[in-house]
């Protein structure tokens, strides 16, 4: 099978097979490093309802990976960035039984919790390392995360 994400690195868990759904997700990095968090809203019919996690959403038909997580970003917190500011970073496989296929960008940009508007989700946090290490997150969040603050 050829890799459906070549120019990402692969994180966490992974599989030769994977399930239908794609998604693609965002790292919103704050200038002075901190990075901006969705709680999940904290009902049933959702994956990892009332844990923390990332910004963004499936991706649909006939989207780029990169579209979506333009789009999802907008949709869901009011922030509006160009295309060219998010860069492909990690894919990685998550939800048992479906195994689905994540995108995850990173967007460094000034960043301020005023300018955020809560259109999705149960709430979001700007938060240090150390603040989201205290977090429930989900699982597969606090493996992108870890690779990504142990980068250099």
């Amino acid at each position: 099978m050829s890799d459906p994400a070549p120019e990402f690195e692969r994180v966490g868990a992974w599989r030769d097979t994977y399930g239908p759904y794609r998604g693609a997700l965002v790292i919103p990095e704050a200038l002075d490093g901190r990075v901006l968090l969705q709680m999940r809203d904290d009902v049933p019919h959702i994956a990892a309802p009332g844990k923390w996690g990332l910004f963004g959403g499936g991706i649909e038909d006939g989207e780029t990976p990169h579209v979506a997580v333009v789009r999802e970003l907008e949709e869901e917190t009011g922030l509006v960035h160009p295309a060219d500011s998010f860069t492909p970073i990690y894919a990685s496989l998550t939800g048992e039984p479906n195994w689905g296929l994540l995108y995850i960008f990173h967007l460094k940009a000034d960043l301020d919790a005023r300018d955020v508007v809560m259109l999705e989700g149960g709430g979001f946090a700007l938060a240090t390392r150390s603040q989201a290490e205290k977090l429930d997150l989900i699982p597969y969040v606090r493996d992108v995360l870890d690779v990504f603050w142990a980068r250099p």
